[in-house]
């Protein structure tokens, strides 16, 4: 939920269109979730640290891979967008 509304809140200013994309994949050993857009971007200025410390919804997405053990990784598309990929392992009961 969060990381959609990041991607409505910000990459798409001014009423512009655009698309938002959300996959969820489970291989043998992880679940992978991942959500695009492409939108404007991220700031020129932002880099990995500015995007660790940022932000209430970034603190949440960061401590949810935590409690599930996984990785959080954030990138820029080309040319536009962002692409959020969420994964974590996959424990059996």
């Amino acid at each position: 939920n969060e990381l959609i509304t990041n991607a409505l809140k910000h990459a798409f200013p001014d009423e512009r269109a655009g698309k938002i994309t959300v996959d969820f994949c489970r291989t043998d050993q992880q679940f992978v979730l991942t959500v695009s857009d492409n939108g404007i971007g991220l700031p020129d200025e932002t880099n990995d640290c500015t995007l660790q410390r940022k932000g209430l919804g970034r603190k949440l997405t960061k401590a949810l891979a935590a409690q599930l053990g996984g990785e959080l990784a954030v990138s820029a598309g080309e040319p536009t967008g962002v692409t959020t990929v969420l994964s974590f392992p996959v424990v059996e009961n």
